[in-house]
């Protein structure tokens, strides 16, 4: 099985690539600028590229590089994400702010999908993963944050677009708040293990993929979340 996992260069991204690396799967793994430790993981299973996901041009330029190797994709892990303005208010929100989450947060997921979904279509066991957020529920929604949640809720309504497209061709999709984890963007005061958080979504939904029934947003433990 091939998986191919954005922003994999720290954090859950790459908690993502050790785990799918330590259950002997294929992973091309992409990175916008510095490779961080993927540059040390010498496993011969572990493909990197450079890809913004905030480009068009470079989207497609991976998906030509991975088309050109021959490789199809079994399980796309959008996980490139930003966390900005998180504390702008109503009054001070940034349009330009909210404008940049969207592109990378929800534009990015979409690009890659319509990208790499043509490279899917010969997996008997084809898998989209969105990285998402409890920010993105409606039910539960808090105060400020906007461009963050914004964004994260119209990510939900790209996997819900995604998986009414392509149900009928032996596709799942969900979209997966991975909980606070002690990463880069969760902080030091976060409870939660990246590499915890990655072998619990690699668990649960790359190898015992939960029935998609009336909902697709999930937690990584696999429980069903509100949107």
């Amino acid at each position: 099985m091939t998986v191919l996992i954005t922003g994999a260069n720290r954090g859950l991204g790459l908690a993502l690539v050790k785990e799918a690396l330590a259950n002997n799967e294929q992973v091309i793994a992409t990175y916008r600028q510095d490779s961080g430790e993927l540059s040390t993981i010498t496993d011969p299973s572990l493909i990197t590229f450079t890809c913004d996901v905030a480009e068009d041009s470079s989207v497609e330029q991976l998906a030509n590089h991975i088309k050109a190797r021959g490789l199809p994709i079994d399980v796309l892990i959008n996980n490139a994400g930003v966390l900005i303005g998180r504390e702008q208010g109503l009054l001070d929100v940034s349009m330009e702010v909210c404008l940049q989450a969207f592109n990378v947060n929800t534009l990015g997921p979409l690009r890659m999908v319509q990208a790499i979904y043509p490279l899917m279509t010969t997996s008997a066991e084809k898998c989209i993963i969105n990285i998402s957020s409890e920010s993105a529920s409606l039910t539960n929604a808090y105060a400020k944050d906007f461009p963050y949640g914004l964004s994260k809720v119209a990510l939900n309504m790209v996997t819900e677009k995604v998986y009414s497209e392509c149900k009928d061709e032996n596709v799942v999709v969900y979209s997966v708040h991975p909980g606070w984890m002690h990463t880069d963007m969760g902080g030091e005061q976060a409870p939660l293990n990246p590499h915890e958080v990655a072998s619990a979504i690699f668990t649960n939904f790359v190898i015992d993929k939960p029935a998609v029934g009336a909902s697709r947003f999930f937690n990584y433990k696999g429980e069903v979340l509100s949107f």
